[in-house]
């Protein structure tokens, strides 16, 4: 009862932002703006899937793209950063840095990690075996935008993992 009467008094309580931000949570509507430097003759219909709406070219080999955030970033960075070795990053929706969530598989793996340029460790953590399950360690890395790309293809060289890259949001 008492358990009750605290949810009905949290609920009136947040019926006036209920109304003004709204009551449902649109994956879709998120995205993030990559500003990149790729060629002008960038096939991006092969990215479809993964942006929000079709990529705007600003000016000669400098386009606006923007994408649907967390896994489909992630699928199109690794992607598009394989497909156009010569592309970069400028700028993710007004952030220099972002965060990249990887697994590694040995201890080589990780000082490798550290000699990526314009990447750092922040912090790596494992969780504990279940039984025989060993689970990897996992490292969580602020990378300079600019130098998104080249980390992503540095891990793909070196057997690293990507599981997620997102954006530092707050």
């Amino acid at each position: 009862i008492v358990m009750g009467f605290l949810f009905a008094q949290m609920s009136i309580m947040a019926y006036p932002l209920r109304k003004i931000a709204g009551e449902e949570y649109n994956e879709d509507a998120l995205i993030e703006q990559m500003i990149i430097l790729a060629p002008s003759e960038t096939e991006w219909q092969k990215f479809s899937q993964w942006t929000a709406r079709e990529p705007h070219e600003v000016t000669p080999g400098v386009w606006i793209v923007c994408v649907k955030t967390f896994k489909p970033l992630t699928e199109f960075v690794t992607t598009f950063s394989d497909e156009y070795r010569c592309a970069s990053v400028l700028e993710i929706s007004n952030q220099s840095v972002i965060q990249v969530k990887v697994k590694v598989q040995s201890p080589e793996q990780m000082e490798i990690l550290h000699s990526f340029p314009g990447c750092t460790v922040k912090f790596s953590f494992q969780f504990p075996s279940v039984g025989k399950e060993e689970h990897l360690k996992q490292v969580a890395l602020e990378v300079q935008v600019c130098c998104l790309f080249q980390t992503i293809r540095s891990c793909s060289e070196n057997n690293i993992i990507v599981v997620q890259v997102y954006d530092f949001y707050g």
